[in-house]
């Protein structure tokens, strides 16, 4: 399980179980007011740049996104040592 930051209109954390060689996972997670959503969602990597370019489905499962559905993208740039990096990208929901 990995830490998850994500902004979608307010701050989120959650945990994310990710497939070898993160290519693809599922996160869950908890927003602020307790609203609960996931996001299942695929990469491709460029080992070369550490860059990978990702896009997912977003899934409300409680509070006020129960029902609701949605996507995301985003482009993401690992550090060299594989510890921090950059993400940039938006999400909607429908």
């Amino acid at each position: 399980m990995a830490g998850l930051s994500v902004h979608l209109g307010r701050e989120v954390r959650g945990d994310c179980k990710i497939a070898a060689p993160r290519a693809r996972g599922e996160s869950t997670f908890t927003e602020s007011n307790g609203d609960q959503s996931s996001i299942i969602f695929g990469c491709l990597d460029d080992n070369k740049t550490g860059a990978s370019d990702c896009w997912g489905g977003l899934r409300g499962i409680s509070g006020g996104t129960t029902g609701k559905t949605g996507t995301i993208v985003w482009h993401q740039v690992r550090s060299t040592d594989g510890k921090t990096g950059n993400v940039n990208g938006t999400g909607q929901w429908n």
